[in-house]
């Protein structure tokens, strides 16, 4: 009686189904033209590429504080950029020059020599392995993410 009884509620439900109005769903042929690419839609082709921008540490030099570097594309003409290294707790901005040393172009690794005009105490190398999404890199002994497409400190009002 009781396998009487599922077949006549499934026979009634399978019957009321047939009789319901179909709509058909749009499925979507394409991708959507507003996703983000991997890095913001920059030149990832090379480390060197991929350092431009703006980038923070990841680990807080203090609760709710972050370092942030700043990195302008290279000159042609002279073969430097800018590094500019901001420090939130105090307002502290750093500027100095830096040139590419060595990059492994198809790969991740990046050295650069980073020169501070007047204070050459900090002119020193510094090494990068650089991810091929350009989202997160290794910067000495610590990680930092990208931020934006910045490439200069800008003071907020």
């Amino acid at each position: 009686m009781k396998k009487l009884l599922i077949l006549l509620v499934v026979i009634i439900l399978a019957g009321c189904a047939s009789n319901a109005p179909t709509v058909e769903i749009p499925t979507n042929t394409h991708e959507p033209t507003n996703t983000p690419e991997p890095g913001g839609g920059r030149d990832l082709s090379t480390p060197s590429s991929r350092l431009v921008g703006h980038w923070r540490v990841i680990r807080e030099i203090e609760k709710g504080y972050h370092i942030e570097y700043y990195f302008s594309e290279i000159d042609s003409e002279t073969g430097l950029g800018k590094q500019t290294e901001y420090d939130p707790r105090d307002g502290t901005v750093f500027i100095c020059d830096y040139e590419i040393s060595s990059e492994s172009p198809d790969g991740e690794a990046l050295r650069i020599f980073v020169s501070c005009p007047g204070y050459e105490e900090f002119d020193d190398f510094t090494e990068f392995v650089i991810q091929k999404d350009g989202l997160k890199a290794q910067m000495r002994k610590f990680f930092i993410e990208y931020v934006d497409d910045k490439t200069e400190y800008e003071l907020s009002k």
